[in-house]
């Protein structure tokens, strides 16, 4: 059956133009057979190489790249321990030197225990009495083949997703040390400034007189962590499902907020505080959504904290 256009091209991209293909068995075998089935299939222009032993094969390997590795073994031999135990060390050594590249067993009869060996080292098995001119033998390793490209373009997306992760936690942790920074240039900047304009001594006479009593409650409540835990609460509420059900919520804690003494700046450093927290112990996931969303509840809690503070 003729493949269609796009099915040809996207088989040839899982095959390659020209596939090389390594057969490792102790007679060479006629790949006669195969190369029918091949160029059937519409892929022309197979290298066929074989190596006799694995001391062979593994030479081969280190200096011919393959796009697939036909291990033949005689079901004879594996039906002992000692040839049984061989036949994995080869295995091994075989996917040791090529981790990715697919790997097919042929053989007319395995074991449990071997074939529970040979799928550990991620290989494939074909049972047939002749699989070197069996009809099947090109859908096994199409099989083979397929399987491991899925297996690379999983550990590829795999590694790009890691990378946007670590890149948008690089990217969250130094929007939060910049708001930091901007925090503490505040701090120094209106801490120096009253000093300049009204002296020392007016100054701790006024710090004195309004924000005593509302410091020992602050003070009182950061010391216990309900304001935090509670804020940490809603900031998770609204990094999941926003702000439209915690309306109430950001009211109330505004309110806990103006209650206990804190400052806007005392607030929002208590906000970053948290935020590190959570993006800190996300792992995997993604920071960029958590930074977008802890900014706007930073706004609207300042909003309303500033509503408090004019009243």
């Amino acid at each position: 059956m003729q493949l269609s256009p796009e099915k040809q091209k996207k088989k040839l991209t899982l095959w390659g133009a020209s596939p090389r293909i390594l057969a490792l068995d102790k007679l060479r075998p006629s790949f006669t057979k195969l190369a029918v089935q091949l160029t059937e299939k519409g892929i022309n222009s197979p290298s066929f190489r074989w190596a006799s032993t694995i001391e062979g094969a593994l030479s081969l390997l280190r200096t011919e790249p393959v796009d697939c590795i036909l291990y033949a073994e005689s079901s004879q031999f594996l039906k002992t321990s000692e040839y049984g135990t061989r036949f994995i060390q080869n295995i091994q050594a075989i996917r040791t030197s090529n981790p990715s590249t697919p790997v097919l067993v042929l053989t007319k009869h395995l074991s449990e225990k071997l074939w529970e060996n040979v799928l550990k080292y991620s290989c494939e098995v074909f049972i047939s009495p002749q699989p070197w001119s069996s009809p099947s033998l090109y859908g096994f390793m199409d099989n083979s083949i397929r399987n491991s490209f899925i297996k690379k373009e999983h550990s590829r997306l795999t590694a790009e997703i890691n990378q946007q992760l670590q890149t948008e936690k690089d990217e969250a942790d130094r929007l939060l040390v910049q708001q930091r920074s901007i925090v503490a240039e505040i701090e120094r900047v209106t801490s120096e400034k009253p000093a300049d304009l009204m002296g020392a001594s007016q100054l701790e006479k006024i710090s004195r007189d309004t924000f005593s009593a509302k410091s020992h409650l602050r003070i009182q409540n950061r010391n216990n962590g309900e304001l935090e835990t509670r804020y940490a609460e809603i900031l998770r509420s609204y990094v999941v499902i926003g702000s439209e059900n915690l309306t109430q919520e950001i009211t109330g804690i505004a309110q806990q907020l103006f209650d206990s003494g804190l400052t806007v700046r005392e607030a929002f450093k208590m906000h970053l505080d948290q935020v590190d927290q959570l993006v800190s112990g996300l792992g995997k996931k993604s920071s960029r959504q958590v930074i977008a969303r802890s900014d706007l509840l930073a706004m609207e809690l300042m909003i309303h904290l500033c509503d408090l503070y004019r009243k």
